[in-house]
């Protein structure tokens, strides 16, 4: 006698149906580094001719840029692509070095870019370009090893805080604390956050923050995207009106051959203008989704509701958030010196 089982088949034989599945980061780098390697073949290659400003660092001169001829064999062109993560790490470049009899037009443009102290031409030297970069080179570290480093390295502080259950109990506490000043804790965040960015350029510092300040902001009633409003757009809007950044207005400034001082009225002006934009915007998006959940741009996620628990934890968990906090701070104290 056949029974169901028979003639059913079995649903550990049905295979399911394989959906599009998006590719890691690592698949996607992969790909742009191989598509970056192709167009070397499609495009011409070219440089600028390089001025050195009383024996300063080599600046390309502007309109003297001019198609090279490079022979590559195959072999050395694959070569370049199997190096290249080596030298995005640790590419150390070749220096420029002076040319010894530099076209006359050239120069005149050279001079023109150092311009003048007073009545006084600043020494203007004609360089070459600076040269290739690899592991085996003698000269300027190019690639950013101490950002890979720096990543590891706050990664790891994460990781190890996390594994103690610290992190919960500590965003459980500041959860409970600040259940109905849920406003005043974005403004305050987004306030901290543009300052970072307005005076060092914050901005891959903020990595370890996402893990720390998501909970509490998904345990205060809002979505995801107001936790990434604070750190993304209060750091950025800061970098945006950067008003005493070493690295983004000070290079410009020495560029430019100005003091740093120089227009700080204005950027303070714009800081404090734009900050108050984005805040406000960032408000009225975590009142519009606290309102109503369903008009938030990302679905939430299981285990969301367990995070507005209230706090508790395991012993030492002050300790731990204490020294994770030391640690982090020390960590991207000189990360831009």
């Amino acid at each position: 006698m056949s029974t169901d089982t028979d003639t059913q088949p079995h649903e550990a034989d049905v295979k399911p149906k394989r959906g599009f599945k998006f590719p890691t980061a690592f698949t996607i780098l992969f790909f742009v580094l191989v598509a970056v390697w192709i167009l070397t073949f499609i495009i011409p290659p070219g440089t600028y001719d390089y001025v050195s400003c009383d024996g300063g660092t080599a600046k390309p001169i502007p309109g003297t840029y001019h198609q090279i001829k490079v022979d590559r064999s195959i072999q050395e062109s694959l070569y370049d692509l199997w190096i290249s993560p080596v030298n995005g790490l640790y590419g150390i470049r070749t220096p420029a070095e002076p040319v010894t009899d530099p076209n006359p037009e050239v120069l005149k443009k050279g001079q023109a870019v150092c311009g003048s102290e007073g009545a006084t031409q600043v020494p203007a030297e004609i360089v070459t370009a600076p040269g290739d970069t690899g592991p085996y080179n003698s000269g300027d570290l190019n690639g950013a090893v101490q950002v890979f480093f720096f990543v590891l390295a706050i990664g790891a502080f994460i990781t190890v805080t996390i594994r103690t259950g610290a992190l919960d109990a500590g965003i459980g506490r500041v959860t409970e604390r600040f259940r109905q000043r849920g406003l005043l804790l974005i403004v305050i965040l987004m306030v901290i956050f543009s300052v970072g960015g307005t005076t060092y350029g914050m901005a891959e510092e903020t990595l370890g923050f996402y893990a720390i300040i998501l909970p509490v902001i998904i345990g205060l009633g809002y979505d995801r995207l107001v936790g990434v409003g604070i750190i993304l757009v209060g750091a950025g809007v800061g970098t945006l009106a950067s008003t005493v950044n070493p690295f983004a207005t000070g290079v410009a400034s020495d560029a430019a051959d100005v003091a740093l001082g120089n227009g700080i009225g204005l950027r303070l002006i714009m800081y404090v203008v734009f900050t108050a934009i984005a805040v406000a915007y960032v408000l009225w998006y975590a009142r519009r989704v606290k309102a109503d959940p369903a008009r938030s741009m990302v679905p939430g996620v299981e285990g969301d509701q367990a995070l507005a628990a209230g706090p508790g934890g395991p012993p030492g968990g002050t300790t731990v958030s204490l020294t994770f906090a030391v640690a982090f701070r020390a960590a991207t104290w000189k990360r831009r010196a």
